[in-house]
């Protein structure tokens, strides 16, 4: 309703222009009709009033403020525009003031019922959860069958953790106002967090088929497509979110983190150039594949501190006094299952904590519906073995102040499906960052990462917000065995000439960089019939990498893709055909090269500075290969290319590792936990001694 104060009939037709003007989504029109009559009458309260609702359309939510406020004051009895006052002030996100204004509202009109829904919607935003209930309800008692209480209900579900009431009535919005898209929206945001896509998309496409778009639908849909490797359609997508919205840095992380996939590389120096200092982060946001594409411990720990820790300070740990007669330790992760690289590693760790002094408990943060061969491993192995998914986090700190730990150990850290908040809770008086992140957590809630020397230098220290735990040899944990293939594999089978010298890669693709990927090139240049066996991810970067070998006068035929292979026995022993792997920088093999290792096929790696581009050389030191560690890109080239070219030497290196394969410490399980065990017992006995935390040299 507005209301108008009448000066003349000029001002009445302008201010009716105006006002359709502003019904048609016209703002510009509309400012200009509103102002073209405050020139004439300043003191307009319509005029003013409705100037600043465009104001606040517009973004300009302090001018919008001044606006109202002045309308207000020629006539302080409207109760639309204190609720629109309160709008801008909700948008603002000065709560109180916007309460304080709906209450205005609603003191003037008893039961306005669009004053009674925005402090629903305001009380929602401050969490007061079963105050907006009551508006809501009270809404719903005036107005029987309403969409808005429905729907309000549902986005307090969402935020209570109550996705299947959340879920019920958004879909009884949708019976009551069929075209309202919002609840679309959100129906499709719970079935994506779900994981199930196809639901998902069917809504996002209902939320565009009623004019309903913004940057997080498209995002959310090439998000999607990827998953459903339709990568063309979701770099479509990503390019729509981007266009929708550029303020959004996340449809742009995304997209670069797609192309790195399909090794597009069109834009990744651009985009890589971006990160060059601290500034960047606050302005860029946070890339994706951060490891991929920066070599810079400092801007790591920097990032991590203050972008990704976004945990609660860790609580002062409250004693029970109960010293535990064996330390026990409750290893977390959501990765206990098949395919994933942390449990292929700690297999026998786990096996092999000696149970005279270790309880040795198993946290999966990550529930399974069908146990795979790894998941029943896990929960044999373990001395208890416990299902957290379901739990929040205060459940799971009572939970594991019941049983008293010792250690609690992250083998997650920032990865898929972890839960950093837990940690800020204490779980145990001591806290470790172990294996599944490269680098720091830049978080106060840890308080040791386990390390070694190469991987952490002395120099390097300064970039860890934890203690170090350096072990001898090497961090890297590894089963003492592998599983073997009766398969045999021959050069003929990949269309390889039976004479030519095989370098390898078998890293995802998004490790490729183009100046790593040149080095590569002219390593074949220079080394005659030699041919490149990479890991074929996707047709997409088949296509890219054999366009990028031309564009380096490459015949593209002497790259060859490898498919992947489940069966980890066939994939290992497909490394007989190879002869020298090539690592990635700043992003080392981590698995992969001690796989190689493993099968009998030495590695070459330029080391960086920080903690994923040093894990090769930790690898390679701790089966007495230190002459492949390179220190530039330039060393790097010249070494690959001289092992190419002398067949004693690659034949030489490759009995070095086959000969003593049970001898080096890299598969030396046994040794290892026993490192590990008394770096386990240094830290608490340090805690239970009142000591702080300090370095542990094993």
């Amino acid at each position: 309703m507005i209301q108008q104060n009448t000066i003349d009939i000029d001002i009445n037709k302008e201010l009716r222009l105006g006002v359709g003007f502003h019904q048609s989504g016209k703002l510009l029109d509309a400012e200009l009709c509103y102002k073209k009559i405050l020139s004439k009458v300043p003191k307009h309260f319509d005029s003013l009033h409705l100037l600043g609702v465009v104001e606040s359309q517009k973004g300009n939510n302090h001018k919008a403020l001044k606006f109202i406020n002045q309308a207000l004051q020629i006539n302080p009895n409207n109760y639309i525009a204190y609720n629109n006052l309160a709008l801008v002030y909700k948008n603002l996100e000065m709560f109180k003031e916007a309460l304080d204004n709906c209450e205005k509202a609603i003191t003037l009109k008893v039961d306005y019922p669009d004053a009674l829904s925005n402090k629903g919607k305001i009380l929602i935003k401050i969490k007061k959860y079963e105050e907006a209930k009551s508006i809501f309800l009270k809404l719903n008692n005036l107005h029987a069958f309403n969409s808005d209480y429905y729907f309000n209900l549902a986005i307090i579900n969402i935020e209570q953790g109550d996705e299947q009431e959340a879920i019920k009535n958004l879909n009884q919005t949708i019976k009551i106002k069929p075209n309202f898209p919002e609840p679309c929206f959100n129906l499709a945001n719970i079935y994506l967090k779900n994981n199930q896509i196809n639901i998902a998309k069917e809504y996002y496409n209902k939320c565009i088929s009623m004019g309903y778009e913004n940057d997080k639908i498209y995002n959310n849909l090439g998000h999607i497509c990827e998953i459903q490797n339709d990568f063309q359609t979701a770099d479509k997508y990503y390019k729509k979110a981007i266009k929708f919205n550029e303020e959004n840095h996340t449809p742009r992380h995304n997209l670069i983190n797609l192309q790195l996939k399909i090794s597009d590389w069109s834009t990744i120096d651009k985009y890589i150039k971006l990160y060059k200092d601290k500034n960047s982060f606050h302005k860029y946001g946070l890339p994706i594949n951060l490891h991929a594409i920066i070599d810079n411990p400092n801007l790591q720990k920097y990032c991590n501190e203050n972008f990704l820790s976004y945990a609660p300070k860790c609580k002062i740990y409250k004693s029970n006094n109960i010293i535990n007669p064996k330390i026990k330790i409750g290893y977390f992760s959501a990765d206990f299952s098949d395919n994933n690289p942390v449990s292929y590693l700690i297999r026998d760790l786990i096996k092999f904590h000696d149970r005279k002094k270790f309880e040795v408990y198993g946290f999966s943060l990550k529930d399974t519906p069908k146990k795979d061969t790894t998941r029943k491993y896990y929960e044999e192995q373990f001395d208890k073995f416990f299902e957290l998914e379901v739990y929040n986090d205060k459940e799971i700190k009572n939970l594991c102040s019941t049983l008293n730990l010792d250690l609690a150990i992250d083998l997650n850290g920032y990865t898929q499906n972890s839960r950093p908040t837990i940690f800020s809770q204490r779980l145990a008086p001591i806290q470790v960052n172990f294996l599944g992140y490269p680098g720091t957590l830049g978080s106060k809630n840890y308080h040791y990462i386990i390390a070694d020397r190469i991987v952490i230098p002395e120099k390097l220290k300064k970039y860890y917000s934890e203690k170090i735990v350096y072990l001898p040899e090497t961090y890297f944990v590894n089963p003492s065995n592998r599983p073997s293939s009766k398969r045999s594999f021959t050069k003929d089978e990949f269309s390889i000439p039976p004479s030519s010298f095989v370098y390898c890669c078998f890293n995802q693709n998004y490790k490729i960089l183009p100046n790593v990927f040149d080095v590569w090139m002219n390593i074949l240049k220079a080394v005659d019939g030699s041919v490149l066996l990479l890991a074929h991810t996707n047709q997409m970067a088949v296509t890219n990498l054999k366009k990028e070998a031309s564009k380096r006068k490459i015949d593209p035929n002497r790259i060859i893709f490898a498919s992947y292979m489940k069966n980890i026995a066939d994939h290992l022993k497909r490394y007989e055909v190879t002869d020298l792997f090539l690592d990635t920088l700043p992003y080392n093999a981590h698995t992969t090269a001690s796989d190689a290792i493993w099968a009998g096929v030495p590695l070459i790696t330029c080391i960086g500075n920080s903690f994923a581009s040093r894990v090769s050389a930790s690898i390679l030191a701790s089966v007495c290969l230190e002459d492949l560690i390179t220190y530039s890109l330039k060393e790097y080239e010249d070494k690959a290319i001289e092992i190419g070219k002398d067949s004693k030497l690659i034949y030489d290196l490759k009995n070095k590792i086959t000969n003593n394969r049970k001898n080096l410490a890299l598969f030396n399980s046994k040794n290892y936990t026993k490192n590990l065990e008394l770096a386990f017992e240094k830290m608490t006995q340090n805690f239970q001694n009142g000591c702080k935390f300090s370095d542990i040299i094993i």
